[in-house]
């Protein structure tokens, strides 16, 4: 009876069996999470990515209305989700009056080893927001003298109608604030 209690030459074996659900469960709980976060760091790229077009294009459009801007500006969207994240859920929300454009990605991965511990679906979200600066309107008059208190000077009723186009002066007075750069009005001036 002793030699049977003292007998180990199964224990190995009956360790190795209690332990594999364990290890297998782990396994399997990496190998789900590792292709989870693959998936995400992909959807947000593409999310990225279509906002950053799609702000582009809201920024540059020809387009005469906002609600025109907003259409090429989604539709840019559209295209880079299509191809890259073509079995997303999406809202694509772009914005001329705040110059921003979010996009939305939604994904429900199914996961390999899910039954083990929980659903076998996981829901993914995730959001880009992309916002452009007004770009500043081009010059069309430049005053380049720096020693003037005002470098534009209208005399009477006169007035300077120059819409979609700047106004820029070197001036360093009061009334004529530098617009440029020094050296840029000394290119100008050259």
């Amino acid at each position: 009876m002793r030699s049977i209690v003292k007998d180990q030459s199964g224990t190995v074996i009956a360790l190795f069996a209690l332990s594999l659900p364990v290890v297998l469960t782990a396994i399997g709980v990496a190998v789900d999470y590792s292709d989870l976060v693959r998936k995400r760091t992909s959807l947000q790229s593409a999310a990225d990515d279509a906002a950053l077009a799609s702000t582009k294009v809201l920024a540059l459009s020809g387009a005469a209305t906002p609600p025109q801007k907003e259409t090429e500006a989604r539709i840019a969207a559209e295209k880079i989700i299509n191809d890259r994240a073509a079995g997303s859920g999406r809202t694509i929300a772009p914005s001329s009056a705040s110059r921003t454009v979010e996009v939305t990605l939604t994904l429900d991965k199914p996961t390999f080893f899910g039954a083990l511990y929980s659903d076998t679906d996981v829901a993914l979200r995730v959001t880009a927001r992309a916002t452009y600066s007004a770009p500043a309107p081009a010059a069309c008059i430049i005053a380049v003298g720096q020693d003037d208190d005002a470098g534009i000077h209208l005399i009477g009723s006169a007035k300077i109608n120059a819409p979609q186009c700047g106004v820029w002066s070197n001036a360093s007075g009061p009334d004529g604030r530098p617009r440029l750069p020094p050296a840029t009005f000394a290119a100008l001036a050259e």
